[in-house]
């Protein structure tokens, strides 16, 4: 689907969570007031961007007491963060960047600001989790005034792993030794078809579940077996003796291996959160990345399709 198109059907979406919005002020609730699009402003795209652009221009930034109304300044942060999703991540970073910089002028303010980004944007267990935008943020975070030089070891670290594996950068490569005892690496490896990149734990029952769900999932089965997708399962946990114990137990058509490089250890990647869930294409670049369940079904689904 070509930008235009996505702006256009997304476009109407946009304006009915305006419109919702407006109904609850108008009902009594309390809901920051919507900017108004120009009319002469005719074009979906354009009215979109213009929409986010201008998202914030009723919030009073010097008013620290609105950050106390979660019905107000959190609700009206989680839906830019959903309207902002439908145009290009370059108009995205922009409004991220002119968000935080009207929040900069107020220490308790951009604290706040700050705080929902990291829950909503890097938060393993959000539903918006997206290190793209989160990265924005980290290197505003890393400019302000407002952090002691202490403060901002954390967001330096989480700015060091967001930007490695970057979608449609090459994965970083690591070393395995298949269930079979065959040792290799993900750089050595020949692709004919996108690749299911699952690092796991034998010890998370999250691990468990993900696993036993694809594993009876008939449309995985069926790509896997017609050679138009392959699953890697890398066991990051490195315990042997657990390993030749489990290691029969995921599915037959799945690649099965053991990490020998110490993936998490020497942070080739940012395993936070356990499973962790890559999609890379043939020539071994990140598509997708930090899948949910859904967020594979949804991949297995296109993939399908």
């Amino acid at each position: 689907m070509n930008a235009l198109k996505y702006a256009v059907g997304t476009f109407v979406w946009a304006m009915m969570a305006f419109g919702a919005v407006h109904a609850m002020a108008q009902n009594g609730g309390d809901a920051l007031k919507m900017p108004e699009v120009p009319t002469f402003i005719v074009k979906p795209e354009e009215r979109l961007a213009y929409f986010v652009r201008h998202y914030w221009d009723h919030f009073d930034f010097g008013d620290t007491t609105l950050i106390h109304r979660t019905e107000y300044a959190e609700q009206a942060f989680v839906d830019y963060l959903s309207i902002i999703n439908n145009v290009e991540l370059e108009q995205q970073t922009a409004s991220i960047k002119g968000l935080l910089d009207c929040a900069n002028g107020n220490g308790t303010m951009y604290r706040y600001f700050i705080t929902q980004f990291e829950h909503y944007l890097y938060h393993p267990e959000s539903p918006m989790q997206d290190e793209e935008r989160y990265i924005t943020v980290l290197e505003h975070l890393l400019k302000s005034p407002w952090l002691k030089e202490a403060e901002k070891e954390r967001p330096k670290f989480q700015l060091q792993l967001a930007l490695k594996n970057r979608i449609g950068q090459v994965a970083a490569d690591f070393s395995f030794t298949t269930r079979q005892g065959k040792k290799g690496r993900l750089q050595g490896l020949s692709l004919r078809s996108p690749l299911l990149l699952i690092f796991m734990d034998p010890h998370c029952k999250e691990c468990q579940s993900l696993v036993s769900t694809l594993g009876v999932n008939e449309a995985l089965k069926s790509k896997v077996e017609k050679g138009q997708m392959t699953v890697l399962a890398v066991d990051t946990d490195q315990d042997r003796p657990l390993w030749e114990n489990i290691k029969n137990d995921l599915p037959s058509g799945w690649m099965a291996a053991i990490d020998e490089s110490d993936i998490g250890g020497k942070e080739l990647y940012d395993l936070k959160r356990m499973p962790t869930v890559y999609v890379l294409d043939k020539q071994k670049r990140v598509i997708k990345k930090n899948l949910s369940l859904e967020g594979i079904l949804e991949v297995i689904n296109m993939q399908t399709e």
